[in-house]
């Protein structure tokens, strides 16, 4: 669902800001968009196809249930894409919105109107879909609370960031853009969208809890456990909740927050009741391993590499280059937009999967230490694949196949030096990391005070 949110709101800035194109008429447009709507949401309707879940026992047989219920779902997430891409550059939906309405000028509602026939669209599916997806899950669940946990658990927990952003965005662009050459117009751009994912990342976490479902972990025995390992590893937070699974259940863990007054600790339900104590706290450990580890920050480093390139890039291409919504912008060409869209790819896609996997990996060592033992965390990961429905031999963007960090735990383990050249790996990364990210920030700025 966040994926297809994100290819969501790409796709609605993806139309270069200029008049609408020859022969564009406004009640085509309008009629059009209405037609492509509703055969996305009838893309809703292809969960009837869906086998039920009840009454699978063997793990071969929840793998299958997933391969077929995964090939529906991304069968239905192309159709809903590629109604919407006809939408904004078929029938030029965004010009529709700017021109016709008028709506150019108005602080994020433009935004939002240009994206609404998709999130019609895929709130329509939701809606056709629900009944399908209640039977094959054995949930019994009502539409408005299936609803409900969709629209806290995926949609507002990714749009009303985005709206923020854009709000602050637009206001950044009626306020302060007037005032600067027209070369520091995108850079200075960058540098809010930098600005807004640090306080978002930092303060996020207190909005997080009342958006998602969840409650405070019970008092108790496993509390306690828990509690008694966040201790021992140092890590500060503000509260441990349960955190609600998804239709269908969800065996998963997080940790939410920068800095110990605005941290929050995240088991689902799932996981507290299908793993053992033990298990669940090599879970945890895994956890506040990215917190000792200081991989957040890390990320937050990463992010302020990508802007300072982006910043760099723009002074040297002379403003040609999509501005930080990646619209594109007055000089830019189709081979800019591929050529951008290329390298962010490369670097979110390619780069920052390489540099997660290795973070998890170290992350991975910290919860057999916390554990005592790297077979009870290799043996907890194999549930949570069996428990999720995924293959353990299948690798992720951002974490390794679950066989292949089981086999990894067991041979750090009996082998001290496998271990040491993980994290000597990472030790090295961290260095890079900051020393990369300093420099392309000192290039950025040295051309931004020499234009």
């Amino acid at each position: 669902m966040f994926l297809l949110l994100i290819a969501g709101i790409l796709i609605s800035v993806s139309a270069p800001d200029q008049p609408p194109p020859a022969g564009y008429e406004a009640v085509t447009c309008l009629l059009g968009t209405m037609l492509l709507t509703v055969v996305g949401s009838l893309s809703g309707l292809l969960q009837r196809f869906m086998p039920r879940r009840r009454g699978l026992f063997t793990r071969e047989e929840h793998l299958a249930w997933n391969r077929r219920t995964a090939r529906l779902t991304w069968l239905g997430r192309g159709i809903l894409v590629g109604t919407y891409l006809s939408v904004v550059h078929v029938f030029h939906w965004p010009a529709f919105v700017s021109t016709t309405l008028g709506l150019s000028n108005v602080v994020a509602l433009g935004h939002l109107l240009i994206l609404a026939p998709f999130l019609l669209s895929l709130l329509g599916a939701l809606v056709l879909g629900f009944p399908a997806q209640r039977r094959a899950t054995g949930r019994d669940w009502r539409l408005s609370q299936y609803l409900g946990y969709v629209l806290r658990q995926y949609w507002a927990f990714l749009l009303v960031p985005w709206f923020l952003y854009v709000v602050v965005l637009d206001l950044t662009d009626a306020l302060v853009t007037p005032r600067l050459s027209p070369a520091w117009r995108v850079p200075v751009e960058w540098l809010v969208l930098l600005g807004m994912m640090v306080l978002l990342y930092t303060l996020w976490p207190l909005a997080l809890r009342w958006i998602w479902p969840t409650r405070r972990l019970p008092d108790g025995p496993l509390r306690d456990r828990l509690e008694r390992v966040c201790r021992q590893a140092g890590v500060g937070y503000r509260e441990m909740l349960v955190w609600r699974s998804p239709v269908g259940g969800l065996a998963n863990a997080a940790v939410a927050g920068l800095a110990a007054p605005v941290r929050y600790i995240l088991l689902t339900d799932t996981l507290l009741e299908r793993l053992e104590p033990q298990e669940v706290e090599a879970v945890l450990g895994h956890e506040l391993g990215h917190v000792r580890r200081r991989h957040i920050p890390c990320y937050v480093l990463f992010a302020v590499g990508f802007v300072s390139l982006a910043v760099l890039a723009d002074f040297s291409l002379e403003g040609s280059l999509p501005e930080p919504t990646l619209s594109a912008g007055a000089g830019a060409s189709l081979l800019d937009l591929a050529v951008t869209g290329l390298i962010v790819g490369a670097y979110w896609g390619l780069l920052f999967g390489w540099l997660s996997r290795r973070f998890e990996r170290e992350a991975d060592l910290v919860a057999a230490d916390v554990a005592g033992s790297g077979e009870v965390f290799a043996r907890a990961l194999e549930k949570i694949a069996y428990l999720n429905g995924r293959s353990p031999e299948k690798p992720g963007w951002r974490h390794f196949s679950i066989s292949t960090r089981a086999q990894f735990l067991r041979e750090a383990e009996t082998d001290a030096g496998v271990r040491d050249r993980a994290l000597a790996q990472v030790s090295l990364i961290r260095r890079a990391l900051v020393a990369g990210t300093a420099a392309v920030a000192l290039a950025a700025g040295s051309a931004a005070m020499l234009s």
